[in-house]
């Protein structure tokens, strides 16, 4: 049963890449989804250059602020102000990446998929929440992609679990992003209390839109999940990624 004390969370997914021109996509979004992005408490984002960063804050305006670019980062959060009571950014999770003296993402550091540190591919942020001083955290991820295998990139799912069960101890958390692994049958098994909510199959766009959009849930008894929608693009391919939005509930 949802806490009632809790208003829902609306949160999404956004992943700005896309064969389109760039000031195309970013009016693209601001055209498409701007309804939408102001709906949403959290936002997830990948593949954001700063244009992007502030093409979205113009579209989502002063009652939402966005995570501390550091000059390199592919990712962002973005979160309504009103809805926390209080929000702490992760600034270096390179301090969380050896837990009991192993090494996680092994095979991307050694691709050098990490072009400064593991900094820019993910993005965490510690969240109170208005008005019960509940605490989640928030992850946005953009997974390995080219010249990995779907063992490494399954390998990497699980390094990024530990990660975050790592960060944020006994607390739950929600991970949002593009994987880059089929949700369906490719993202790994994960022990305690780990769930993937996505678009379940079959949907019109299976064979032209993989489902490596989506979110993980850790310590998931703590969500009701009332749904998880993928957004139209329109008919022309600007974007190669449709924003996925979902309503979670304390309970």
């Amino acid at each position: 049963m949802a806490n009632n004390n809790v208003p829902p969370i609306q949160i999404m997914t956004l992943n700005v890449g896309g064969p389109g021109a760039a000031q195309e996509k970013r009016d693209h979004i601001r055209d498409r989804f701007q309804t939408r992005l102001r709906q949403c408490s959290v936002i997830f984002v990948q593949e954001c250059n700063g244009r992007d960063r502030d093409n979205l804050m113009q579209i989502l305006g002063q009652d939402y602020q966005i995570s501390p670019d550091n000059g390199n980062s592919d990712v962002a959060i973005i979160w309504q102000r009103n809805m926390f009571r209080h929000v702490g950014v992760v600034d270096d999770v390179n301090i969380m990446y050896e837990i009991n003296g192993n090494r996680l993402f092994r095979q991307m550091i050694h691709q050098d998929y990490f072009p400064n540190n593991q900094n820019n591919r993910v993005k965490v942020i510690r969240a109170t929440l208005e008005p019960t001083g509940r605490v989640v955290f928030f992850a946005s991820w953009h997974g390995p992609h080219n010249g990995f295998t779907n063992e490494h990139k399954a390998d990497t799912a699980r390094d990024l679990i530990r990660l975050m069960r790592n960060i944020s101890g006994i607390q739950p958390f929600i991970v949002g992003g593009d994987f880059n692994l089929q949700a369906d049958d490719e993202f790994p098994a994960v022990e305690n209390r780990v769930e993937v909510r996505h678009i379940p199959y079959p949907y019109q766009t299976y064979r032209t839109m993989p489902n490596i959009d989506y979110f993980v849930l850790g310590n998931r008894g703590v969500f009701d999940v009332r749904g998880v929608t993928r957004l139209v693009r329109g008919n022309r391919e600007i974007l190669d990624h449709k924003p996925v939005q979902a309503t979670f509930e304390m309970v």
